[in-house]
This record gives C-alpha cells, structure tokens and sequence, in this order.
C-alpha cells in the first residue's frame, strides 16, 4: 500500500523470438494519475507476447511471480522478462507488473569502549581487524573485517543487500574482550551486540536503505592491586629496608560499600615478595573502593603521603581507598596500605641517693613526678608516675 509506481522506466514488447516490436516508457496513469503505467494496445490475439522490463541503473527486479498475479513482480530477476503471455479477442491483461528496488547496505562501527558504558565516547577510537559476519536465517550470507576508513579503524560496511530481508550481524569478540552493555542509550551512538552472543538484532532494510547505526563496543577487563607493606616509620611511604606483610585480609568493595571479591595478601607470584594482592577482571567504568583490614594491633599509616607509586592509600579511619574507575585493559598497582604497630616507651623515675645517675639496689622511685610525651617542642600526651609491680616510680 506504501509503494509507489515509477516512471521513466523503459519497457518493450517482444516476439516469442525476442525481437523488440514496441518500446514505451512508464508515465502517470491516464485515468488515476498514479505513476508507473504503462500499456501496449491494438495486439493480436492468440499470438505469444513477452513483455521486457529494463530496470534503472543501480536497480534490481525483485523476485517473480511471489503470491497473487495482480499484484506481484512478473520480471524475471535476470533478464527482465516476463513469461509469454497469450491474449483472447477483447482481452486487457493489467497484470503483467515488475517490481524493482535499489539495493541496501548496513554497518558500520566497532569501538574500543575504554568505560564499558556502550556508547561512543568522544576519547572512544575505533578497533580494526574484527570479524563481522552477515546472517540470514543464521546462516552466513557475508563476511568482512573492520578497516580504517576516512582516517578512522573500526569501520565495516555490508553492500549489494535486498530489502525486506532479515538480516542478523554478528561481531566476534577479539580474544580477551567482552562486548559492551547493549542498546544503551542512542542507537547511532550505542552499541547493538549481544553481550553473550555478539548477535545484533534483526535488521530489515527498505530500497536503497543505508543504515550505519549497527555497531559494537568492545573491552578488555581491568586490574587493581597490589601491596601492603609494614611501615616501620609509619611515614605513610614504602621505603627501600619496609617490606611487605602476608595474611593480610583485602577486600573489594563497590560504590555503595558492599564486598564484591575478598582475598589476603600473599608472595608476590612474579617477584616473591610478601604483601601481595590483586583483584582482577574487573570492568572499566565502575567505581571500586578497596578495603584494607588492619591486622590486631596494627594501625594504618598516613594516607596519601606523596608518590602515588609509594604511599599508602588506605584511610586511617576506615582502611577504605578512595574510589577507583579503571579504564579498558588498564591496570592499577598503586593502591597500597602501610601498616604499623604502635610502641611504646617508659618507665620510672627513681630517687638516685647517691646522684650517680644509675638506679641502684638500695634506690626506690618516686610517685607523682609528672612525665611530659612532646612531638617538636609540643606536649602531645602526660602522665604521673604510679605504683606499679609493687614499686613506686
């Protein structure tokens, strides 16, 4: 109901021997005004005519003879024409029709989607040599591989297809990547694979259709770690004599506090060094927050006291990270937590008899003498002194 007549298509009436006895050319409909008529008059009866459609360049006859005679395609797909057709006297045949149609195309993007978010960011460029495949009925009908194209990769194009088909796109994974999430958000922005199969939805195309929106993000996991280390000055620094702490619990947390993943710190596999972690397929663009838990006794160093590559990141409070959002295939060894125990000094003050300053037999210490704990000059803590074991000082 929606397709319309063409004119200016030449057809020619022929002989059983193919020789051309008329040529006319599509025009409006005398009576309805409707374009795409045509009609040879004053035949002979009882005679076999052919009737010869030339289709427009870039034009090809749809399929013939599919369902009722007044309104299918009676050209055959390769020459144009029709079967022979045999007239009675007084007789008009209006059936004898053609369809045409340009062909389509599809495609056309695969990207690398650094945040996993499946629309093409602008910092987003293009993946080349990834398999595309064409399926009709899932069988495949085409196969290419994305190239660089007006100096940008990640581009595929499917041509030469017939419309009213439908078709299925399936993109295959590069090795060690995962498709992105699917139709999310605009569809010439998003992407269309099916994030277990790589299959896009059916795509059904109208005559000379182009439709460059069927494309596909694709990423690789990423990685955090990777070190907890006994920070003997407790300078919130990894110093070269510090090393790192096994047994200790780590977990991954996610923007709104729950464990995700939880392991302990072990040898480092590739170096053997102690205080060792890692958390590992993780997906880019999610905000992460490692969570150190500070073995008994032990107190979490200064936070963020410097390089990046050395301090220590875990909150002194909470031993939670800030929030971490990785990138595609990146990995992020730099969130570490130094931990230490706290000492301790002391002990007594004593009445020295002899003031020979050594604590002798005979000498006992002294209560309530005030003891002061300064840190550059100032008093950070006091006490007195008590009885303690049964001695004075």
């Amino acid at each position: 109901a929606d397709e319309e007549g063409i004119n200016g298509v030449t057809v020619n009436l022929l002989d059983e021997d193919g020789n051309v006895l008329e040529s006319t050319i599509t025009a409006d409909n005398p009576d309805t005004g409707e374009p795409g008529y045509y009609e040879f008059d004053e035949l002979t009866p009882g005679t076999p005519y052919v009737v010869e459609f030339i289709a427009p360049d870039g034009n090809t006859f749809s399929p013939q003879d599919e369902g009722d005679d007044t309104t299918d395609s009676d050209a055959n797909t390769t020459t144009g024409q029709s079967d022979a057709v045999v007239l009675e006297s007084g007789e008009n045949n209006p059936t004898i029709d053609a369809g045409i149609y340009e062909t389509a195309s599809l495609g056309d993007y695969v990207w690398l989607d650094k945040n996993a978010d499946g629309q093409q960011d602008a910092d987003e460029e293009g993946i080349n040599d990834v398999t595309v495949n064409l399926l009709v009925d899932g069988a495949v009908v085409a196969s290419t591989t994305t190239v660089t194209n007006a100096g940008e990769d990640g581009f595929y194009e499917f041509t030469d297809l017939t419309p009213g088909v439908e078709y299925v796109v399936e993109f295959v994974a590069p090795d060690g990547f995962l498709a992105s999430p699917q139709d999310e958000g605009d569809d010439t922005t998003d992407s269309d694979a099916d994030r277990t199969t790589g299959l896009s939805q059916t795509v059904v195309l109208g005559s000379n259709e182009n439709n460059p929106t069927i494309d596909a993000g694709f990423y690789e996991t990423a990685s955090l770690g990777d070190f907890v280390f006994l920070d003997n000055d407790a300078d919130g620094q990894q110093d070269a004599d510090e090393e790192g702490v096994n047994g200790v619990t780590v977990n991954l947390l996610d923007e709104d506090g729950n464990v995700l993943e939880s392991t302990t710190t072990v040898d480092n596999p590739d170096t053997g060094e102690p205080g060792y972690y890692e958390f590992d397929e993780l997906t880019p663009g999610t905000p992460y927050v490692v969570e150190f838990v500070a073995p008994d006794g032990n107190e979490f160093s200064p936070e963020d006291e410097g390089d990046d590559t050395t301090d220590s990141d875990a909150n002194i409070t909470t031993g939670q990270s800030d929030a971490i959002v990785l990138e595609s295939g990146e990995n992020n060894p730099t969130i570490d937590a130094g931990i230490y125990e706290e000492a301790s000094l002391g002990d007594y003050v004593w009445l020295d008899k002899n003031a020979d300053g050594q604590q002798d037999a005979d000498e006992e210490g002294i209560n309530d003498v005030t003891v002061n704990l300064l840190v550059d000059g100032a008093v950070v803590a006091t006490t007195t002194t008590v009885t303690n074991g049964g001695e004075d000082g």
